[in-house]
């Protein structure tokens, strides 16, 4: 049975991705655009997991979120981040408390020795492959829209295809009021 690349984000209203698509073209940035309706912040990343796993992910999730209150997260600036295969423009996200114990409860259930590890709540915008000395002039950029309504996460599929990487929700999950 063949592995399914799954993660478990937060969905972006149209308003906010409305917003941050502004930006983006306002400010010309550089690299390979994420298409608007992939953006989202990622939670946890669960990689390459076989298809009867789901059902059993499903219910972790459910529980986690059942657990869970409604929260806001404040987008605070595009900035460049280093990453493992060279360069992203992101959203900045503010680290808060709600968001961080929703990762650490997730981690607990699947990801136990990743506790510890950093979390930067961040929405990916574009990937470049070198250093953008150039471009990096510009950031960081400020960002000024309303704060982000989390009232749920997303169970997602990642299909790579080209040009871009295809994404499925497979299940929807409130979170409580």
């Amino acid at each position: 049975m063949a592995n399914r690349r799954l993660f478990i984000a937060i969905p972006l209203s149209q308003e906010v991705k409305g917003t941050i698509e502004e930006a983006v073209n306002e400010y010309h940035l550089p690299g390979k655009r994420v298409p608007i309706d992939n953006l989202h912040i990622t939670v946890h990343f669960l990689g390459d997991t076989p298809k009867s796993d789901i059902p059993f992910i499903e219910d972790h999730v459910d529980n986690v979120t059942k657990q869970t209150k409604c929260f806001y997260l404040w987008p605070e600036k595009i900035d460049l981040k280093k990453s493992r295969s060279g360069w992203m423009v992101w959203v900045v996200i503010n680290k808060s408390q709600p968001f961080i114990d929703l990762v650490h409860k997730l981690r607990t259930e699947f990801d136990p020795e990743k506790i510890s590890s950093r979390i930067s709540p961040h929405i990916t915008l574009a990937r470049l492959k070198q250093t953008p000395v150039e471009d990096s002039k510009v950031f960081p950029i400020p960002l000024s829209f309303e704060p982000i309504m989390v009232n749920n996460v997303v169970l997602w599929q990642s299909r790579t295809e080209q040009p871009n990487a295809v994404y499925t929700s497979l299940k929807e999950f409130s979170l409580q009021k």
